[in-house]
């Protein structure tokens, strides 16, 4: 009987093609992180802030959500000051710089606040952990 043994060539190739589709998901889970955010952010920019609520995990934070009490708020900037992701990148936190506008006010205010997303690998989404900005 003829024993089968996989040549090195072979087996090379299959741990080169195992850690490419790992890789691909990877990647494919940092673009959908960067998608998320900018339309998190761009929900935030043009004050609907009831689409930016459906971004917070469900639960205790999206029950204590109230994205009328933004109302009238403008934001001016919003900008990402720096970004640390966990090792297994499941987590990402951001320092945020947001400045804005209270309507009928003339001063910029500017918030500082740090955002924390977490992936849901069942569910192949990122969730913002933290609650929508306070804005003073």
């Amino acid at each position: 009987m003829r024993s089968i043994v996989p040549s090195p060539l072979l087996l090379t190739l299959l741990l080169v093609l195992l850690a490419g589709c790992a890789g691909l998901e990877e990647d494919r889970r940092n673009a959908d992180f960067g998608l998320q955010t900018l339309s998190f952010e761009n929900a935030m920019r043009w004050g609907n802030y009831k689409l930016a609520a459906t971004y917070l995990k469900p639960g205790p934070l999206t029950e204590a959500a109230d994205p009328g009490r933004h109302e009238g708020v403008q934001i001016t900037e919003y900008k990402v000051r720096n970004t640390l992701r966990s090792p297994d990148e499941n987590r990402v936190t951001l320092d945020l710089r947001i400045s804005y506008l209270r309507q009928g006010e003339a001063s910029v205010r500017t918030l500082d606040q740090v955002q924390t997303w977490e992936y849901d690998e069942e569910n192949k989404r990122w969730w913002l952990m933290t609650p929508l900005p306070a804005f003073e």
